[in-house]
């Protein structure tokens, strides 16, 4: 561990959540090494040889084999650096962390471990401790060796059920909820108050005051902080949103030790605020639920943008759909980001008589902008401050459009021409602003999910969308988590592609062999079975962290079939037949195989229960690998020798030797 930091420290890598994550997964992983080795030097003892020469062919016989076995689950970390998207970005430190990690496991396992076990003790014929412990090993070991030559004899037989169970489990992925980051119980969330556009800030003040009085008596309810019609001012360090005298802003912090999560805190607060007297204010809740929400505009696990130039469609188009979207099962909170239209002063230029007098739009308008918003003229500069200095028409000459239309506008040409002679006023509402994407007028539709599934929101969102008649020249697409998820998956498939790949090339490079890694690799669809089964169990969803778990699980679980197929060789080069090597190794392997995959489980057990926060973001990965592991475990014990044998006997039939 003193190690990893130094490299850690050398990497450039910060201490955070993730580089942390990424040390406790590679506690378990770390004695992996060491307990193969000193296994192996402690059975060369009990055969009578002293220490050093134990210690010495101990470590020289699996010294191949595990660094074979480390190599692959480090190369499983290697193409988690070149994901794409939010899980690169959040996985980078902790695949560093790991690689450190093992690369100093393996290390200490070929120079410190011999060296300790080969000193001299003042009591050179130690008695080897527990009597108790050997009679239950060499129990478990009898019963071992009853089954395994139980499953060799009906090799095919076993070979079929254990694919039997391997499709079966497959059925379990349909239930499973599909998201891109695991939900994250932050304890916090920002309720959005936006009364009619044009609305006093004091009414305004008192609707959030009334939800504020509401609020501070929730007992799971810690700090609020609210913002009023605040702007934005020049200096990019100001932090406050932009908000008009109709909008309010409140933020909630809930208390971290509480029996009611975030969400159903939400749904409390909801509930009353829709019996309350708000002067009909539309109220929005924006959590953030997951780390995909912190790195986004659109917090929200559904967003759909629609696309298009003709503004009154696009509006009509939203409209639509926003109706759709809250007949939904398990959808709330479903809001636009189309501007509110904002009350304005029009002015009609009657374009045949400006060009009468030489007059362009541009010169009328700037005339009348000057006469009613005004003109900074300078800045007066005072005790650090600068003060804009505006120029515009009194009050008193400008509180009416009969007053306005006699504006005085100076013409290229020397004529002066009242306002009225060219153009006549008027009183509606526009657009605040229009958002564009791509270069594309956009509106995006944002929602949250309440109890239910995303995959079967976003199913019903979709079938939705295509009941809507859409013109050609619009376009309505899902976008947000669901997107980002897509492409997260994409990315995590070429890396699990391109690690097996690398897992068999080491394998391959190792044993001088093509087929015998294949033999190795089958544990890693068999790791699926405890995936599935682990995730089913504890209603873990399928996300980006879990998808990492199962690319980890394919360096992980060969581990065990390096092990044990490169003492088999080692076996049949010293002259056994294959039936008896296959026996012997898989006996000889017992003990190291279970000790390592027990330690690896144990070793995640922490980070599975979720303790402290933020670990919601890593419990899926530990579930995959300990699921996962466990069921490879067992199975390695029987399919790889079983399998081992199958191979050998085609073999066989096929060059007839």
């Amino acid at each position: 561990i003193v190690v990893v930091f130094t490299l850690m420290y050398m990497g450039k890598l910060s201490i955070n959540m993730m580089s942390l994550g990424g040390l406790a997964l590679g506690v378990g992983m770390l004695v992996d090494s060491a307990v193969v080795v000193l296994e192996n030097i402690s059975r060369h003892k009990e055969e009578g040889k002293d220490k050093k020469a134990s210690s010495v062919e101990g470590a020289t016989e699996v010294s191949n084999a595990i660094t074979a076995s480390t190599l692959t689950t480090i190369v499983v970390f290697f193409p988690m650096i070149f994901v794409i998207g939010i899980a690169g970005q959040l996985f980078k430190q902790l695949a560093f962390t790991v690689i450190f990690a093992l690369v100093a496991s393996l290390f200490v396992a070929l120079t410190l471990i011999p060296l300790l076990t080969s000193t001299k003790t003042r009591k050179e014929n130690l008695p080897r401790p527990g009597g108790e412990t050997l009679k239950k090993e060499f129990v478990l070991l009898t019963f071992y060796e009853g089954w395994l030559l139980k499953f060799l004899r009906a090799k095919k037989w076993g070979l079929f059920v254990v694919l039997l169970l391997f499709l079966g489990s497959l059925f379990l992925f349909i239930p499973l909820d599909k998201e891109l980051m695991p939900k994250m119980d932050q304890g916090q969330f920002i309720i959005k108050v936006g009364l009619p556009s044009g609305t006093r800030l004091e009414i305004t003040d008192n609707a959030a005051k009334k939800i504020e009085k509401y609020l501070l008596k929730l007992p799971y309810v810690e700090d609020i902080t609210s913002i009023v019609g605040s702007t934005r001012g020049r200096e990019a360090k100001d932090v406050l949103q932009r908000l008009g005298s109709h909008q309010a802003e409140i933020r909630v912090n809930l208390e971290k030790r509480r029996k009611v999560k975030t969400t159903q805190a939400v749904q409390n607060i909801k509930n009353y605020l829709a019996g309350l007297d708000l002067e009909g204010a539309n109220i929005e809740y924006i959590l953030q639920e997951s780390v995909f929400s912190a790195v986004v505009e659109e917090s929200a696990p559904v967003v759909i943008e629609i696309k298009g130039e003709h503004m009154p469609t696009l509006i009509k188009i939203t409209r639509k759909l926003t109706r759709k979207f809250e007949k939904i099962k398990g959808i709330y909170g479903v809001k636009t980001d189309m501007p509110e239209p904002s009350p304005e002063t029009k002015i009609f230029v009657d374009k045949d008589k400006a060009s009468i007098y030489n007059l362009s739009v541009a010169d009328i308008a700037q005339t009348s902008q000057i006469a009613l918003k005004g003109y900074i003229a300078s800045r007066l500069k005072e005790k650090g401050q600068e003060i804009d200095i505006r120029v515009r028409l009194r009050e008193v000459d400008r509180d009416n459009f009969n007053k306005l239309a006699r504006i005085q506008i100076h013409s290229p040409d020397g004529n002066i021409v009242p306002l009225f002679s060219v153009a006549r006023f008027g009183i509606g509402k526009g657009p605040s602003e229009i958002k564009r994407l791509d270069q594309e007028r956009t509106i995006l539709i944002s929602a949250n999910i309440f109890k239910r599934a995303l995959k079967n929101v976003v199913a019903d969102v979709t079938k939705a969308i295509k009941k809507l008649d859409i013109p050609e020249e619009f376009t309505v697409k899902l976008a947000g988590e669901s997107e980002e998820m897509t492409e997260s998956f994409a990315s995590l498939r070429f890396a699990l592609i391109f690690s097996i790949l690398l897992v068999y090339m080491i394998m391959a490079a190792q044993f001088e062999s093509f087929w015998q890694p294949f033999i190795i690799m089958a544990t890693v669809p068999l790791s699926i079975i405890g995936v599935l089964a682990a995730l089913f169990v504890t209603g873990t969803s399928v996300n980006v962290v879990a998808i990492l778990g199962v690319i980890m699980l394919g360096g992980i679980v060969v581990n065990n079939g390096i092990v044990l197929i490169d003492y088999l060789n080692l076996l049949r080069s010293r002259g056994k037949s294959v039936e008896e090597a296959v026996v012997e190794a898989s006996k000889a392997r017992l003990r190291p195989i279970l000790m390592t995959a027990l330690t690896t489980i144990l070793g995640l057990v922490p980070m599975a229960l979720a303790f402290g926060e933020g670990a919601e973001l890593r419990s899926p990965l530990a579930i995959s690998v300990i699921g996962g592991l466990f069921i490879a475990t067992f199975l390695t014990l029987l399919v790889i020798p079983a399998l081992y044998l199958l191979v050998h006997e085609l073999r066989m039939k096929l060059f007839k030797k």
